[in-house]
């Protein structure tokens, strides 16, 4: 599947003569709808805006898992999903709040909404044209650290074209941040020998023209079309003053970090939908995405007095890329079931060009780290599932799907596997009463690879490698979720919800052995100094993980607070898997133990003001090393505070304070000798950074 194959759907759609679509009916069920009054209070611009004021709802792009199908979000537009992946807010944003009809809260399964499995979705019910052009536009200032000021601006216009409704959007997004940061370096006997202090600097620019087409061709048939080029450019620079033994002693050496990453993205994503029949209707998606990254660095390590005692360089190219194809055909024989099956094709490539040098007073020479190879997957899955409704209140939703890929490394190693994965799942809904409900799913999930971790990366800061692994597989899970919903007071919400997961071919860092092939023809070298080991990203066996916590959102009427709303979540939760190290149990790495958000938001609307803020907090988290554990703290939270108002000719302002606590970000790293399974602490390094409160003032609005 091309790009060109896309692009014909298009012209071939364009074709036909159509007619405006019809607006769906509300949804049944466990389904709450909102119309455009609801959010009049917040003085929407685009759906975004409406989709963030549901209560008892947030966004989620979907899971990192295999294939299209399976990697679904949460919003539906029209009940069907965007052929895009990960793009959900920006689709959002590129509708006008006047064309929104209504929004569907939807929970559990409802026949004739494209789900996938999700308990709870949002269905934004749009009017499908627009009767006149409209344009949005958002402007965002932003003052850092430093005294540096950052502008970001966005852009959509919004009309008829060729019978249909076409958006182009553009944004240009920037960024310039600073950070302090000390990190103090300890010795086996936790001795301060030496404190090292610098500032980083970074820039950030970025540039995204994109469109979204839809048509109505003959009554029966729909079009969609969507895509974005996008071109990132990101500058950054440290340098580091190292004393000893803290910042009061001498200057023992300096560092100069300094980097550049240049990335360009192209998506084209797009469906064509035809019902057939009152019964049956198929659609045929394609979604292509193509990635090109640069990135060069040199990290120099200088005396006291600024002579160059050693440099390291990087010269990285990357290049990626993904095309699926997927054709379903939807089945509703009868009101109690709606059955959808089809096939699913997907090719994806990985491919780099990665040199590593070190520079030393005795002259250049390459460094010995391991060899990257092309890594290319074709993948095929099959997929059923119904949605059998039992009765007005049970609805279960069975499915399975299987796949087969075939995974081809070239270059510097040479393999092929196969892969095949069944994938079935269960979900059960039960409506106890109108605002109560008890949803339990199960199902098998298969991680999709990130086919960076095949492929060798280095960091000259931390002084580490971290190798490929052309061994690497997906993580399987067996997902059991459960969750209880009540409704309460007007428009109130708590949904508690338990999840326990039992993982096969956990995904974290193993030790791999690695040969210099320039030495071992020498017969005067040591075979052991041509064998290093080095972290990799591999598989550590079966694990275990569990979630439990609770959703809410409550309006604060009753306690005094008019047009006033707390939405939130938290949860806690438990991790444990065999180290292959140590051989004993321990947390998955990255892995946190708690975490919690609150949103608070009050309206004035005789005043046409409001204010709010948004916290968040989480517990640390740690990975494992061959020889060292390093461990990641938050330190008291995030605070964001803001005050709005639309008094200005219809313009929605926003004036507001991010990172008001400006919260420490906390890093160790412990050290040992060989490794971590002799366990002695050879030296710990600590380091703590803050990048300071980021003052903000926002406009949007449409004309």
């Amino acid at each position: 599947m091309t790009y060109g194959t896309g692009l014909g759907l298009a012209v071939a759609g364009l074709l036909f003569a159509g007619s405006a679509m019809a607006q769906q009916e509300p949804a049944s069920g466990g389904s709450e709808a909102f119309e455009p009054g609801f959010f009049d209070i917040f003085a929407p611009v685009s759906a975004l805006d409406m989709v963030q004021q549901v209560p008892g709802f947030s966004i989620d792009g979907g899971d990192s898992v295999r294939g299209f199908g399976g990697a679904a979000g949460n919003v539906l537009i029209n009940g069907e999903r965007p052929s895009t992946k990960g793009e959900l807010t920006d689709v959002l944003q590129r509708i006008p709040a006047d064309s929104v009809v209504r929004i569907d809260l939807v929970r559990g399964a409802v026949a004739g909404l494209d789900m996938r499995g999700q308990t709870r979705v949002v269905n934004v019910i749009t009017d499908g044209s627009a009767a006149e052009s409209q344009i949005s536009w958002l402007v965002s200032a932003r003052a850092h650290r430093g005294g540096r000021g950052s502008v970001s601006l966005e852009g959509s216009w919004t009309g008829r074209v060729l019978g249909g409704t076409l958006t182009l959007g553009l944004e240009r997004r920037n960024w310039g941040e600073r950070d302090e940061r000390e990190e103090r370096i300890f010795d086996a006997a936790d001795v301060l020998v030496r404190t090292d202090f610098s500032e980083g600097q970074d820039h950030f620019w970025a540039y995204k023209p994109s469109f979204d087409f839809e048509r109505a061709l003959d009554g029966q048939t729909t079009l969609r079309l969507n895509g974005f080029v996008e071109r990132d450019f990101f500058t950054f620079k440290r340098r580091e003053n190292q004393f000893s033994p803290d910042r009061k002693g001498a200057l023992t050496g300096i560092t100069d970090l300094a980097l550049e990453e240049f990335e360009w993205v192209y998506q084209l994503g797009g469906d064509l939908e035809r019902e057939v029949s009152d019964q049956w209707s198929w659609k045929l998606i394609t979604f292509h995405e193509r990635t090109d990254f640069e990135f060069d660095q040199s990290f120099d390590v200088l005396a006291p007095d600024g002579t160059l005692e050693g440099r390291f360089l990087q010269d990285i190219k990357d290049k990626g890329g993904e095309s699926i194809l997927r054709g379903q055909m939807d089945w509703t024989p009868n009101d109690r079931h709606a059955i959808a099956f089809g096939l699913e094709a997907v090719y994806n490539f990985f491919e780099t060009d990665r040199v590593f040098n070190e520079i030393t007073p005795t002259g250049p020479r390459p460094a010995n780290v391991p060899a990257s190879p092309k890594v290319e997957e074709v993948r095929y899955e099959a997929f059923i599932s119904d949605i059998y409704r039992v009765n007005d209140r049970l609805v279960l939703e069975p499915g399975l799907k299987y796949e087969h890929s075939t995974l081809t490394q070239s270059g510097a190693f040479e393999a092929e596997r196969t892969l095949r994965y069944w994938k079935p799942g269960l979900t059960a809904t039960w409506s106890v009463e109108d605002d109560r409900q008890l949803r339990l799913a199960i199902e098998r999930k298969v991680s999709q690879l990130d086919f960076s971790d095949f492929v060798t990366e280095v960091s000259a800061v931390d002084d580490r490698v971290t190798s490929g692994n052309r061994e690497l597989e997906p993580q399987q899970v067996w997902e059991f979720l459960g969750e209880w919903e009540q409704g309460f007071w007007d428009n109130g919400l708590i949904t508690f919800l338990a999840r326990y997961d039992l993982v096969d071919q956990v995904e974290d860092l193993v030790p791999v052995t690695s040969i210099d092939p320039t030495c071992t023809d020498d017969p005067a070298t040591p075979a052991n100094e041509c064998v290093s080991v080095f972290d990799a990203s591999g598989n550590l066996g079966r694990g275990t993980r569990w979630v439990v916590g609770f959703d809410y959102s409550v309006p604060l009427e009753r306690v005094g607070l008019a047009n006033a709303r707390v939405d939130g979540y938290f949860r806690t939760s438990a991790s444990e898997v065999d180290d292959p190290v140590t051989g004993e149990p321990r947390k998955f790495s990255g892995w946190t133990n708690h975490l919690w958000y609150i949103e608070f938001r009050q309206d004035f609307p005789e005043h046409q003001i409001s204010w709010g803020f948004d916290y968040y907090n989480e517990g640390s988290e740690s990975s494992f090393r061959l020889a060292e554990v390093t461990t990641f703290n938050r330190g008291h939270g995030d605070l964001d505070v803001y005050v709005e108002t639309n008094r200005f000719g219809g313009v929605n302002l926003r004036v507001g304070v991010d990172n008001v606590f400006d919260f420490e970000r906390f890093r160790e790293r412990r050290f040992f000798s060989p490794d971590r399974a002799v366990g002695v602490l050879t030296g710990r390094e600590e380091r703590r950074s803050t990048e300071g409160p980021l003052f903000f003032i926002r406009a949007k609005g449409t004309f």
